[in-house]
């Protein structure tokens, strides 16, 4: 049996449309054998998807997607199989939240002082869980009519050359992956190719990210070129990496990255899922 493998995908509990309930019924739907919830900053999803998963034929792998800095550019790195109990793990996923909160108020106050009205009370409505993404910024431009697309939200407010870019300060890679690890769990780095970095600076921090620990890449994911991938599986055979897949799920009307549809032959790669102990 050939297992279909998603290990990346978000719920209400950050940036994502759906329950966790509505998540998991879509995984099923959709033929998906294991599935890692890996909301932004937060495990808040992990008890009730424990719950929902004993009534359903689908394995649920702990997970969270963690913003950090690596040689000054920002990563997101997906842990995978963490005790979300770990105080410490905790503890580095609270500092985020609130660095996140903090860059909200500041990303406001910027939209206000080139002329928009104060809303802060309408991103409340927007926001379903305790982590403040730049997407429900982005949705919240959308929804006032101030844009008409994410796209357009990014280039002209929120994106590093817009009105209200906020540049922020994560936790350092090393001490993520160390907590990470120290919580049980495999660090990986989420979609490579999708900080943009030239192909030399992407090979510098793939190896900062395998000296401070990390054990794996994504390497099938939305929007992945072929000589991509190629480049990805060139610096997981020069690291021996273990490799990930993920779709990166958020909404059921972004059709290219519908839950299940983006995998490895597990027969040419050290997968990742392979370190857990999987009953599907």
């Amino acid at each position: 049996m050939t297992l279909k493998v998603d290990l990346h995908c978000h719920t209400q509990h950050s940036d994502g449309s759906l329950s966790c309930l509505e998540l998991i019924e879509r995984a099923v739907e959709k033929g998906v054998n294991i599935l890692a919830i890996t909301d932004h900053d937060t495990t808040s999803a992990h008890e009730e998807a424990a719950k929902i998963a004993k009534l359903l034929p689908i394995e649920i792998l702990k997970g969270v997607e963690i913003s950090t800095v690596c040689d000054n550019q920002e990563l997101h790195i997906v842990a995978l199989g963490v005790d979300v109990n770990n105080h410490d793990l905790q503890l580095l996923l609270k500092k985020n939240r609130s660095i996140r909160k903090e860059r909200s108020v500041k990303i406001l106050e910027k939209l206000q002082k080139s002329g928009l009205e104060d809303l802060t009370l309408a991103l409340k409505k927007i926001v379903t869980g305790t982590v403040i993404c730049r997407s429900h910024l982005a949705q919240l431009l959308c929804s006032q009519g101030i844009v008409k697309d994410f796209q357009r939200a990014f280039k002209k407010y929120l994106g590093k050359k817009g009105k209200a870019w906020v540049a922020v300060q994560w936790q350092d890679v090393a001490k993520v992956i160390r907590t990470i690890k120290n919580a049980g769990g495999v660090a990986i780095l989420a979609h490579p190719t999708k900080y943009k970095l030239s192909p030399t600076r992407l090979g510098l921090i793939i190896d900062a990210f395998v000296t401070a620990g990390g054990e794996a890449i994504e390497i099938a994911y939305p929007g992945l070129s072929p000589s991509d991938r190629a480049m990805l599986i060139r610096q997981v055979e020069k690291h021996d990496l273990a490799v990930s897949q993920g779709s990166d799920f958020h909404h059921p009307k972004t059709s290219w990255t519908e839950l299940g549809a983006f995998g490895v032959n597990p027969e040419s790669f050290k997968v990742v899922w392979q370190h857990f102990n999987i009953r599907a």
